[in-house]
């Protein structure tokens, strides 16, 4: 799908415009400033690396996520029981941001599954055929540029997510739906993590976020191995 400078300059809008009330109610936070995780240990990263590169995920392997998912899975002051990923990955040619013939959807929740055995996996897609349940995964379809999509999601998956993972369709107008929608179901001290940030988005757009919400949430912007990613405690 092309992504041109209208559909840029529509996301930008979007962003500014439909984040102020969002902006508004976390500001209302009475959470104070906190440390959000320590660094895990070499072993604890490489266990996950591991993980990932098995199950077919990019996350350790394009990207070096996996030290983050270390640190908040293995060193945060939460114990991580409910993952939801928004993003389950697609080989349909025809949808928007898919994986290619070669990528493997699901591969980052089966990692999930294995690394946290005891916790509920959540998953969720616009594309049906990328739905896969199996052991503790389970997942649900949602269209992150179609709110009310997410009702259904919301049910589905309850209260009480510990660590939410936005990786489908990374726009800012995907990523602020996917973040407005599902803010209410993540627990208090729970993560949420929005993977991919393009650089003039991780440069332009979301500072804006970082800067208010950093007086009352934890929030970073880390600069990863191609690709930017924002990680956020409640």
């Amino acid at each position: 799908m092309k992504y041109g400078i209208k559909s840029k300059f529509l996301d930008t809008c979007y962003f500014y415009f439909h984040s102020v009330p969002f902006l508004l109610k976390i500001l209302k936070s009475d959470a104070s400033k906190r440390e959000m995780v320590k660094p895990s240990s070499s072993d604890q990263r490489n266990s996950l690396n591991d993980m990932f590169r098995n199950s077919g995920s990019d996350k350790s392997t394009h990207h070096d996520y996996h030290e983050i998912y270390a640190d908040i899975i293995f060193c945060s002051n939460k114990k991580i029981s409910k993952v939801l990923e928004v993003g389950i990955g697609s080989n349909d040619l025809t949808v928007p941001q898919n994986m290619g013939e070669d990528g493997v959807p699901g591969a980052a929740l089966r990692a999930f599954s294995r690394i946290i055995p005891d916790a509920d996996i959540f998953g969720a897609d616009v594309d049906p055929n990328s739905l896969i349940t199996e052991g503790n995964i389970k997942s649900h379809f949602v269209n992150q540029l179609d709110l009310s999509t997410f009702e259904e999601l919301q049910r589905f998956v309850g209260k009480d997510i510990d660590l939410l993972i936005i990786d489908g369709l990374h726009t800012p107008r995907a990523d602020l739906n996917t973040l407005l929608a599902l803010y209410e179901n993540v627990a208090d001290n729970g993560f949420i993590v929005i993977e991919d940030i393009a650089p003039k988005a991780a440069h332009y757009l979301w500072p804006v976020l970082v800067k208010i919400l950093n007086r009352k949430i934890n929030i970073d912007l880390h600069s990863r191995k191609n690709g930017h990613l924002l990680v956020i405690q409640k």
